[in-house]
């Protein structure tokens, strides 16, 4: 049986909601287990727990990222070799990628643990939740490879179409994961050290299962043999997509990374009340940032066989998608936003952090399709293999939501926090809704940016 996907042959529409599908169904689960382990963190450790293990979250997601975007922009040269059929370049291809990522994330991992009291310095963490940050940090970077190698291999396998297996692979990480939350916290009574080894743990046995399911995509190829190596050469054919593309996720997360000091500095509620607000944005972001993938597949196979003129379309059938998909959980959250909120919390529990969940959902949700929007247009620009657009979309985002939290948050608090983040989100849907209309409305410009 077939598993690898060309997305450009058979009816759009179908190939669109059949890849996108499984991806939001496993990153719901995804979100659904962080979810989970939030609330296991404000129930049965205490109502700042989750405050504690979100104080280094922006450092974790910023670490993460900055390999994701390697990935991301690596598996666009892989999409265009696979579209082209010349799937000994797509097997060398992954080698390469796989290979420089266990050296980097090593490297890295090492490097934060021996630096690790300065940078939770940095982050101003306040002293109430600080000693649980620490052990929770440590834990997670010690065991970073599994979870990040995770994701790599998960977009590699986007890279030639398959969906559905990640899936399931997310409805078992999710039960490994939560099965483990419980147990450490309710049996072992590990507190925030076990909500770590539990998601180490799991990332762990599911990036086996995933490198087997890789092991079968490559024998679906029809091609001789590829030795597992390293092969220099077809790394740095990628670098032209995996370095811009591991910039611009830098630099989005950078700035979440330099503004964390200004909420964690507004105290303990501040830090649990926005990573309970990340959570609820979490539980719709999946529905975009998914649909879009297909996107980016669709772009760069396109180029790869030829299809150019079939972009466009793409490009709308995209956007539609994404903006149907989206609706029923961006409304969820503000009709429901108060029963969402006291998830995070102890039973009877309405101070602070609850309500600056609360408000965050009801008023700055519906603003989230700006971000649908820019998403979209980071998946385009990305199979488009336009890094430089894509960086500076990105930097647009990043920067006006530092400035805006730098200015806003000392006035007016986590209010300020919030108007800041709806800010980027506008003043990027902007540029990029500028950039295409200047430089890919047709199908001339967009063959000229190919060329």
């Amino acid at each position: 049986m077939k598993v690898v996907k060309n997305l450009t042959e058979g009816n759009i529409y179908k190939n669109f909601f059949l890849f996108a599908i499984p991806l939001i169904a496993a990153s719901l689960l995804s979100s659904m287990y962080g979810t989970v382990n939030a609330m296991i963190a404000g129930k049965y450790i205490d109502n700042f727990a989750m405050g504690a293990v979100g104080a280094t979250e922006s450092f974790n997601t910023m670490i993460s990222c900055l390999f994701s975007g390697f990935t991301i922009g690596a598996t666009i040269h892989t999409s265009r070799l696979f579209g082209q059929k010349d799937y000994r370049g797509v097997k060398r291809n992954i080698f390469a990628i796989l290979s420089f990522l266990v050296v980097g994330i090593l490297t890295v991992s090492v490097l934060t643990l021996l630096l690790h009291r300065p940078l939770l310095s940095f982050l101003a963490i306040d002293e109430s939740i600080l000693a649980d940050a620490r052990t929770y940090f440590l834990i997670y970077v010690a065991g970073q490879l599994f979870p990040i190698f995770n994701v790599a291999v998960i977009q590699i396998l986007h890279a030639v179409g398959i969906t559905n297996f990640i899936f399931y692979m997310s409805l078992l990480s999710m039960g490994l994961n939560v099965g483990g939350n419980l147990f450490t916290v309710l049996v072992l009574d590990m507190g925030v050290a076990g909500l770590a080894v539990s998601t180490v743990t799991s990332a762990a046995i599911v990036t086996v299962l995933y490198l087997l399911k890789l092991r079968t995509a490559f024998r679906d190829m029809p091609s001789e043999r590829v030795k597992i190596g390293f092969y220099p050469s077809m790394l740095r054919a990628t670098l032209r997509y995996s370095l811009p593309a591991s910039l611009q996720q830098g630099v989005m997360y950078l700035a979440t990374f330099f503004l964390s000091p200004a909420i964690n500095v507004l105290g303990p509620a501040a830090t649990t009340g926005y990573a309970a607000a990340l959570r609820i944005y979490n539980i719709s972001a999946p529905c975009y940032q998914n649909s879009s993938k297909a996107v980016a597949n669709y772009v760069s196979q396109s180029i790869g066989a030829g299809k150019t003129e079939n972009i466009p379309r793409g490009l709308r059938v995209g956007l539609l998608q994404g903006a149907l998909l989206l609706l029923p959980f961006a409304l969820g959250t503000v009709i429901f936003a108060k029963p969402l909120a006291s998830l995070f919390f102890e039973s009877g529990y309405t101070g602070e952090a609850f309500a600056y969940a609360v408000h965050f959902s009801r008023v700055y949700m519906p603003l989230v399709y700006l971000n649908m929007l820019n998403n979209l247009a980071h998946s385009f620009f990305r199979g488009m293999g336009s890094m430089l657009e894509l960086f500076v979309c990105t930097l647009s985002g990043s920067a006006s939501r530092l400035v805006a939290t730098v200015v806003l948050a000392p006035m007016l608090g986590m209010e300020g926090v919030f108007i800041a983040w709806a800010i980027s989100w506008a003043a990027e849907a902007l540029l990029c809704v500028v950039l295409y209309l200047t430089r890919y409305r047709t199908l001339a410009q967009i063959e000229k940016r190919i060329r």
